[in-house]
């Protein structure tokens, strides 16, 4: 992934806030923008009237709330905001507000498809630079793999959509292409969108032709493809289950990887909800189709009490209590079914070292 992501940008003016005829001390004022940020040609602005922010041009954006945070007014007065001075201020009914102390503004923003949110003072507008059409596609990832006939390919297959200056393109739609007959992968979502890095990804499983062939992949507006060269080999005796799901090298049975797939799985979660943020650095397998399809197959080891059903809420704990160190009854009290035939620390600790060789 690219080192700077841009999740929020963040633009500072001035406005003043007082109480009565008392300049009230300079404070930190927060508001936020609940919107989206601009497409191409369109701007975010701020409407007095109803405290709300609009795209301006360009796509329409959700017009979102925006709270200002500042202490409530004395008797008396009420908070009034001067849109032509952009100033916050309490004021007295039919009377002048009094000189007022400075205060920070801080708009928490979305970023912009691409560049920086900008502010323009005079016109009080706050806009999205545009965005550059892409001009390239290539392989990020996922070339060069092969896996048994029927089954997942461990890795995604991703591709980047760069624009002309080299920057990523978000937002740009990425087709996959798979062969028509013969040797070929079958395509859990064969369109997908690229993110703020410019990548999608794409989970591919091999059908049941063996062979080399070619997966190629387009961007929406451009002639080019970029190419992942895969391979469908002969079944071969599966490995005997570990709780190493991601494949790492260097954090193999890791509570927070492992574990944390393992319970996610458990609990129903699939797709990048299963593997954001749970994977290892090292991690040989990171595809969420092939992690689910990889626990789905283990159902039955990963019943570590024993009971005939696998369960975050027993044998989940009790992964993730052996992967901390857990051992003895700190393991097992709480954390085995009423109907476990694997109950004592021995039993389960048995069951867990044959899936931590």
């Amino acid at each position: 992934m690219f080192e700077s992501k841009l999740f929020f940008r963040h633009v500072l003016f001035t406005m003043a806030v007082v109480v009565g005829a008392q300049a009230m001390p300079a404070q930190a004022v927060s508001i936020t923008v609940d919107a989206p940020g601009c497409t191409a040609g369109g701007a975010l602005s701020w409407t007095a009237a109803n405290r709300t922010v609009q795209c301006l041009g360009g796509s329409p954006a959700t017009v979102g709330n925006i709270t200002v945070v500042v202490p409530d007014c004395t008797s008396g007065f009420a908070l009034a905001w001067n849109a032509t001075a952009r100033t916050v201020s309490c004021q007295p009914a039919g009377g002048p507000t009094t000189p007022a102390a400075s205060v920070a503004i801080v708009f928490s923003l979305p970023n912009c498809l691409a560049g920086a949110v900008t502010w323009s003072p005079a016109a009080g507008i706050l806009s999205c630079p545009a965005v550059a059409p892409p001009a390239s596609i290539a392989t990020f990832s996922g070339s060069g793999q092969a896996t048994a006939a029927g089954t997942p390919f461990d890795n995604s297959l991703i591709a980047i959509v760069r624009d002309a200056g080299g920057n990523p393109r978000a937002g740009v739609d990425v087709t996959f292409h798979v062969p028509q007959s013969g040797a070929a992968a079958t395509l859990f979502q064969a369109t997908v969108v690229t993110d703020e890095d410019g990548l999608a990804s794409a989970s591919a499983s091999a059908n049941m032709v063996l062979g080399g062939y070619a997966v190629t992949a387009t961007a929406a507006g451009l002639p080019a493809t970029t190419t992942f060269d895969l391979t469908n080999t002969a079944a071969v005796a599966p490995p005997a289950a570990t709780l190493n799901i991601d494949k790492s090298t260097d954090a193999a049975y890791d509570s927070l990887t492992d574990g944390l797939l393992i319970l996610r799985h458990m609990f129903g979660l699939r797709g990048e909800a299963l593997t954001d943020g749970a994977l290892a650095a090292t991690a040989l397998r990171n595809d969420p189709v092939a992690i689910a399809t990889l626990l789905d197959n283990m159902s039955g080891a990963l019943d570590i009490d024993d009971n005939g059903a696998a369960d975050a809420l027993t044998d989940g704990m009790l992964v993730l209590r052996y992967m901390f160190g857990m051992r003895g009854a700190s393991l097992v009290n709480g954390a085995v079914a009423a109907n476990a035939r694997a109950a004592t620390p021995a039993a389960v600790e048995a069951r867990l070292q044959a899936l931590t060789p």
